[in-house]
């Protein structure tokens, strides 16, 4: 576990070190603009998803922060954030009620999936390899290539699709 949290927190870092500058850059180049009254707006996301999306993202960091205090109880730093928390069994007690959220959120979401795939009435296939799929295919790993190009000045912005690979990361 600390080898994968480690390794998405560098790779995570990396990638948005190199984001950055080119994100500034085009934000510079293209600022944003008001939204005008009765224009149409798209939502991207149900409000239901946007609450899942944000108890993952809470639940995950308190998992990493927890786990990583529990595991390394003997050092100085988790000492201290344990004393800040409550002490180590409440550091071991938030551990596992955030383990417990997120088990609840991944049922939650196979739920969502089999509804959705009740109402498009699609092909398992189609659901998870189609067009608007969040799993990884090869036009994800051309699209990094191309993104780390750009970063680097080395190639224009690519054109992503539906997800782009760091969303489905």
């Amino acid at each position: 576990m600390t080898g994968l949290l480690v390794g998405t927190f560098v790779m995570s870092g990396l990638h948005t070190l190199l984001w950055l500058p080119r994100s500034l850059q085009m934000r510079r180049a293209h600022p944003p603009v008001k939204a005008v009254a009765g224009e149409k707006q798209y939502v991207r996301f149900p409000l239901v998803y946007r609450w899942m999306h944000a108890t993952m993202i809470v639940s995950f960091l308190t998992l990493a922060l927890t786990g990583m205090v529990l595991k390394f109880s003997y050092t100085g730093w988790a000492m201290t954030i344990s004393k800040v928390l409550g002490g180590f069994e409440v550091s071991g007690f938030i551990h596992r009620c955030a383990a417990v959220l997120m088990f609840g959120l991944f049922v939650v979401h196979i739920w969502f999936i089999l509804s959705r795939k009740k109402e498009e009435s699609k092909s398992w296939k189609d659901l998870l390899m189609g067009p608007n799929t969040m799993m990884f295919t090869l036009r994800d790993i051309k699209e990094f290539q191309e993104t780390i190009k750009w970063y680097v000045g080395k190639g224009p912005r690519p054109r992503y699709g539906r997800w782009t690979y760091w969303e489905k990361f």
